[in-house]
């Protein structure tokens, strides 16, 4: 039996127990490397990752919408604002964030959302969003166009952009 300690230099004292009954001197360093490699990655995710948030124009007068509005909207099921007005979806095209957005949202991978798109384009039901590359591109369209609605990272806001609470 193995006692993987991590001490006081993490910032959580954490205690794993493996048993390693019956496996060779090699294969126990190996798995443990491996175990202490994928730690280490699950923490490093968890510290750099930054939550996004939905924004729109800084003059939208609407201030939240429910989670299943947001997925509809994204998803093109809902066309309209609650105040009547045509929605104009833009798709954040920076990886980190749209791979973010997509699964704290959509509740789907980049992926399946790229394939949803792809299928609605070529059955001739609708045409794509617009796709913005990178969040100043997305913050200048979003000025320009004050129907428009996208995501950000929670550390790339500025005034000319209004945070859209999302309500479960």
């Amino acid at each position: 039996m193995v006692w993987l300690d991590i001490g006081a230099t993490w910032p959580l004292n954490f205690r794993c127990r493996f048993n390693m009954i019956g496996v060779d001197l090699k294969q126990k360093s190996t798995t443990i490397s491996l175990m202490f490699l994928l730690l280490s990655f699950v923490i490093c995710a968890q510290v750099f990752a930054q939550p996004c948030v939905v924004v729109a124009n800084a003059n939208k007068m609407i201030n939240s919408l429910t989670a299943n509005d947001v997925e509809r909207i994204f998803l093109g099921k809902m066309k309209r604002w609650p105040d009547g007005r045509v929605v104009n979806v833009v798709y954040n095209d920076e990886k980190m964030v749209q791979t973010a957005f997509s699964e704290q949202y959509l509740h789907r991978s980049w992926r399946q959302v790229s394939t949803y798109w792809r299928k609605k384009l070529y059955s001739g039901y609708s045409m794509l969003p617009a796709f913005i590359g990178g969040h100043e591109q997305v913050k200048e369209y979003l000025m320009s166009h004050p129907d428009a609605i996208s995501y950000l990272n929670s550390d790339e806001l500025d005034p000319r952009v209004k945070i859209i609470k999302v309500k479960p």
